[in-house]
């Protein structure tokens, strides 16, 4: 039988695929237009930011026509959220061990320094920020997985609990050991109006471990009985009538919540505001896109989702297939541009808007061609025994 388009082939050398040592795992094309949306949204931001020195979404402002930017990036302002969960589960699912992930380890590592010098951290060799926190995190889980794949679930358990807990309260009811303040917020225990970072390690870490457990519960029952081969039959988990009923009564009760991130102070209070809303509160966010990338296991909605072919082509581009070197793509071409119209003193000019309006066209096509070229150069010099 002719393999599907969106299959993708994942080989993994894994205990917790019995006798089996790979496993042909099938891509869910959902999986990737989730991430690739909330991609769209982030870069929104990152380019106001970097542009702009400012979170709100100036674009919209001077640009009539992109005044829907303005709606659909606050309507995902909790994507990075959703970019973790989904990154973690789908690492978690490729099944690779230790070793194997030592490349994106590296990538994780080189990123989170690239990221500090862009952001100019002063006396501060590092600043944290998302890329940290996923290394942190995933290599937790990856070492338990290693050690004994139920840690690892135990250790998602302990994440999914740890996103119902206020962590950032903790210091009002309890008192907190000296140590020095960047610490503090890092931990995420300081008080964000004196000293605040983006993805403080509790209770996020949690999503991470989430996120890693989920992908790995996936790879498992996808792999379970010896079928890892799903060319020839039905993918995917299929959602049945009670669990549906459980989604959408879930769902319900989040409803009188909507909306509190589309309203998040997006300047310097961002990371005050969008780290620290009340648990129910960013459930009931959250549970939106928790419920599509369940959705998105389902057989039959993958089966229709694999043949809307812009939904094919999405997972086909690298920024798909390796995410993280798409994302700091995103980042680096922001600064460039900003930096060059700042040198070139175009920013300063009538030209800014029209210039603003060519860069925003191309953004998206210049990241996939960056990161191709990128994957590009990896590929020989691997194939050379250069890295």
């Amino acid at each position: 039988m002719k393999q599907p388009t969106h299959l993708a082939e994942s080989s993994a050398e894994d205990p917790s695929l019995g006798k089996l040592g790979k496993s042909h795992l099938p891509r869910f094309v959902g999986l990737d237009a989730i991430r690739f949306v909330s991609f769209i949204a982030i870069c929104i931001f990152h380019i106001t930011y970097i542009h702009y020195f400012t979170r709100d979404i100036a674009i919209a402002k001077e640009l009539v026509i992109f005044e829907w930017m303005e709606v659909f990036t606050r309507s995902l302002a909790f994507s990075g959220f959703t970019i973790a969960f989904l990154t973690s589960l789908l690492t978690a699912y490729s099944g690779k061990g230790l070793l194997k992930r030592a490349r994106l380890f590296l990538f994780l590592i080189i990123g989170w320094f690239l990221f500090s010098v862009l952001l100019d951290s002063g006396p501060e060799l590092l600043v944290w920020d998302i890329y940290p926190l996923i290394f942190i995190g995933v290599f937790i889980s990856t070492l338990a997985e290693a050690k004994k794949p139920e840690w690892s679930r135990v250790l998602g358990f302990i994440g999914f609990m740890m996103l119902w807990v206020p962590f950032w309260k903790i210091s009002q009811w309890y008192p907190i050991p000296e140590l020095p303040l960047d610490f503090h917020a890092v931990l995420g225990f300081a008080d964000c109006l004196k000293y605040q970072v983006e993805w403080p390690i509790f209770p996020w870490i949690g999503l991470i471990w989430f996120g890693y457990a989920s992908g790995q519960a996936l790879r498992m029952e996808l792999s379970r009985d010896g079928q890892a081969d799903l060319t020839s039959r039905s993918q995917g988990i299929p959602i049945h009538l009670p669990e549906l009923c459980v989604w959408i009564l879930f769902i319900g009760l989040g409803v009188p919540f909507w909306g509190y991130f589309y309203h998040i102070k997006l300047a310097e209070f961002f990371a005050c505001e969008a780290y620290r809303q009340p648990p129910y509160v960013w459930w009931s966010h959250m549970m939106i896109p928790v419920f599509l990338i369940r959705a998105s296991l389902d057989p039959k909605v993958d089966t229709f989702l694999g043949r809307l072919k812009p939904l094919v082509w999405i997972s086909h581009l690298a920024i798909s297939r390796k995410f993280w070197v798409g994302y700091l793509f995103s980042y680096l071409l922001a600064h460039a541009t900003s930096y060059l119209g700042t040198l070139s003193g175009l920013e300063q000019t009538p030209w800014r808007v029209a210039a603003t309006a060519i860069f925003c066209a191309g953004y998206f096509v210049s990241i996939e061609v960056f990161t191709r070229l990128a994957l590009s150069l990896v590929d020989k010099l691997s194939h050379k025994k250069i890295i």
